[in-house]
């Protein structure tokens, strides 16, 4: 069971009890809640309406750094309520009860990064997914992050895809601004990553991404703990669009070379997601901007950045690189965490260890980092670290 088509998207929670009884989805429904947004509004919301189609409600309180060991076999229907770690239990949870052949597959020892579930695997369970969080886009995408044995895994499948995706303002109306920061940065650099990462033109996907890198930066300058409900809504909506088949219509495949090397940082680190990506995108478009082509096309990211200058209310450097380390620093992205975190170590030593672990899950004949060897790597890690420690930069969010 899975759709063959994107997420079907519910306009709020009050949609999902008719979705429910249209589909004759009764009888147990196994909900997994993030620890973060346990006992609100969104909570009750969403469990009024699972038993108003019907169904009996089996819930688990769940940590954002969890693992997805919750038996689901005997549930009709899967339900996560948080963030984007929380989501991906929700998905992985349907997929372990599938069989043994997904979970053999997903503990399976191998070097690369990236599992590729085939078409044939299939989950049990609908799965509906309502996120509280605005970046990651986790709620129609098909993918999951996984750890095994300390390392991040990407899986990919269409068994992932959520049924329904419930988006509800309400789940977002208590995010601090910081938070709604991040979720604007990680959405622009999952378009724009996409966008710069070869020199084909592909006209009416442009306009698209140019279309959201727009929105993007305009909600990124608004985002602080006054931003009003609407301006959240369109936060939340956009973390779905970003994943949109239309943006990436005509592109190849991995040409976004900042997720992996952002997911070695942060685990290697343990730093948030979006601030490895804030340390890293900028050094990436550094590079960019210097002639290393295996890191994207300098004539399309000129092009990208001068849409998110325009878009911008203040002045942003000519310069791609240094001037989205002038957005990230308008937008107050903590970024001290990884000062913290490589502390009295030697840089070099550092680099060195994160770039062999990029290199080996993504690298070394696998197309992620296709043309960037250890030495590449490891000068983009050198030139974020280095900067991002010159900076000075201030986090504006908790440490941790």
């Amino acid at each position: 069971m899975y759709p063959d088509r994107p997420s079907v998207t519910l306009d709020g929670t009050p949609a999902l009890g008719p979705w429910l009884r249209e589909r004759e989805v009764a009888g147990s429904a196994l909900l997994l809640v993030d620890d973060g947004v346990t006992g609100t509004a969104i909570e009750d919301a969403v469990i009024d309406q699972l038993r108003s189609a019907g169904t009996s409600v089996e819930r688990r309180v769940v940590s954002a750094r969890g693992s997805a060991s919750h038996p689901a076999e005997r549930h009709r229907v899967v339900v996560g309520i948080g963030g984007g770690g929380v989501i991906d239990q929700a998905k992985l949870t349907c997929l372990l009860g599938s069989g043994d052949g997904a979970r053999r597959r997903l503990g399976a020892t191998q070097r690369c990064g990236l599992v590729a579930l085939p078409r044939d695997v299939r989950r049990p369970q609908h799965l509906v997914l309502v996120p509280t969080t605005v970046g990651t886009g986790a709620h129609v995408s098909p993918n999951a992050c996984l750890e095994v044995r300390g390392a991040k895994r990407l899986v990919n499948g269409d068994c992932l895809r959520a049924d329904a995706a419930v988006l509800d303002p309400a789940a977002v109306a208590a995010l601090p601004g910081w938070l709604l920061a991040e979720g604007a940065l990680e959405n622009l650099a999952r378009v724009a990553g996409v966008y710069a990462g070869d020199e084909l033109d592909v006209p009416a996907a442009d306009a698209l991404v140019e279309e959201v890198v727009r929105d993007v930066v305009r909600l990124g300058y608004r985002a602080d703990d006054a931003m009003d409900p609407a301006g959240r809504a369109e936060l939340l909506a956009m973390s779905g669009r970003t994943h949109g088949a239309d943006l990436v219509e005509g592109r190849a495949l991995y040409i976004d070379k900042c997720w992996p090397l952002a997911n070695e940082l942060s685990t290697g680190l343990g730093i948030r997601k979006v601030q490895a990506i804030a340390i890293v995108l900028p050094a990436l478009w550094r590079a960019i901007e210097t002639g290393t082509t295996a890191a994207g096309s300098a004539r399309r990211l000129a092009r990208l950045w001068d849409v998110v200058r325009a878009a911008a209310p203040v002045a942003l450097p000519e310069s791609a690189g240094s001037g989205l380390a002038a957005l990230v620093a308008h937008w107050r992205i903590g970024l001290d965490d990884a000062a913290r975190a490589v502390g009295d170590q030697s840089l070099e030593e550092v680099v060195d260890r994160l770039a062999g672990g990029a290199v080996r899950a993504w690298g070394a004949g696998l197309p992620m980092l296709r043309g960037l060897d250890h030495a590449a790597v490891a000068a983009l890690y050198r030139d974020g670290l280095l900067t991002t420690q010159d900076s000075g930069a201030a986090s504006a969010v908790p440490a941790g």
